[in-house]
């Protein structure tokens, strides 16, 4: 188990997913939220194995989708003086993708619902429970990247306040 010792890096900053001294504290946050987005956007990727099941999958697919545009702009292609814009357009594509996610875990529901009545009174009922706890797993997985996909984009969105008002010098130019 590894102990936050507070250790601060020469430039007396936190190095908190960025070594970046013209980023606060809370970009810096939405920084590491980006590399959370990608994690969850890969294994949220693999609904394309459900795919052929229909649209729950599918827009599950598309939300794991959005989220990894939404950690590599944030982590490829973030500076100061672009910072609110990126943190404003990660934070819609994070809200887009649990949107996405939720109305997907909303079909999949539907269709555990649907095994359940269908299978119930006859010889398939083994089967149907197969499939109900197969896709039980799915929508636990589902609902818990929902929420992390929600959470990304309250972090963006803090990060985007940081931003606000916030005046940098372009490199190279004389202070005032």
């Amino acid at each position: 188990m590894v102990a936050r010792t507070g250790a601060r890096s020469s430039s007396g900053s936190d190095n908190m997913c960025s070594d970046d001294p013209t980023l606060n504290k809370a970009q810096k946050s939405g920084k590491c939220w980006g590399i959370v987005c990608l994690v969850f956007g890969i294994i949220t990727c693999s609904n394309i194995i459900l795919m052929a099941l229909g649209a729950g999958p599918t827009l599950a697919l598309l939300g794991g989708i959005l989220l990894i545009i939404a950690g590599s702009m944030v982590l490829c292609c973030l500076s100061p003086q672009n910072a609110r814009c990126y943190f404003k357009s990660a934070m819609v594509l994070a809200i887009l993708a649990g949107v996405a996610q939720l109305t997907g875990a909303i079909i999949l529901l539907t269709w555990i619902i649907a095994i359940n009545e269908a299978t119930d009174d006859n010889d398939a009922e083994e089967f149907g429970d197969a499939v109900n706890n197969f896709l039980t797993i799915v929508m636990v997985l589902d609902v818990i990247c929902m929420t992390t996909f929600f959470a990304a984009a309250y972090k963006f969105f803090k990060a985007m306040q940081a931003s606000a008002g916030i005046s940098v010098q372009p490199r190279g130019a004389p202070e005032a």
